[in-house]
């Protein structure tokens, strides 16, 4: 249990900060970050992928089963699951970039973030795009909150 609290502690502690560290982060913070640090025009304006779009439950049996989205406009994409996670220990938001088309099932969730059954949680997915050796991302979706089905 104390492995299990641990590695939802790094998750959700370690990782948002290692990220913004290496600048991870999506495209509404990078874009401040551009701004600030006077990158030139030309780089602002390079494409992006479009923001992910219909971000919904999947149920069946009123069974919550997976989560879809809508595909972003640009070839190459990766999806990268942002989720704000409220526990009595910490809060704070955490991410995992996953190679999924537009759904991931909750089972996948549960067993890649060590996500809880039974908990509700919102969720987000920006889009990641790679061209010409640099790494573009959407803005963020709508959030959805959803609860997770029990075991």
């Amino acid at each position: 249990m104390t492995s299990h609290r641990w590695s939802r502690r790094w998750k959700v502690l370690v990782v948002p900060v290692l990220m913004v560290g290496l600048a991870v982060v999506p495209a509404q913070a990078s874009a401040t970050t551009a701004r600030t640090t006077g990158s030139t025009a030309s780089q602002q304006s390079e494409p992006r992928p479009s923001t992910p779009q219909n971000l919904r439950g999947d149920y069946r049996d009123g069974v919550l089963e997976s989560i879809s989205w809508d595909a972003s406009t640009m070839p190459d994409l990766e999806y990268s699951i942002w989720y704000d996670i409220h526990l009595h220990e910490s809060n704070g938001a955490s991410h995992l970039t996953m190679s999924f088309p537009t759904t991931v099932t909750i089972r996948e969730l549960l067993d890649s973030l060590y996500l809880e059954p039974g908990h509700t949680y919102t969720i987000w997915i920006v889009a990641w795009g790679h061209s010409a050796g640099k790494n573009r991302s959407s803005d963020a979706s709508a959030p959805l909150s959803v609860t997770f089905p029990d075991a």
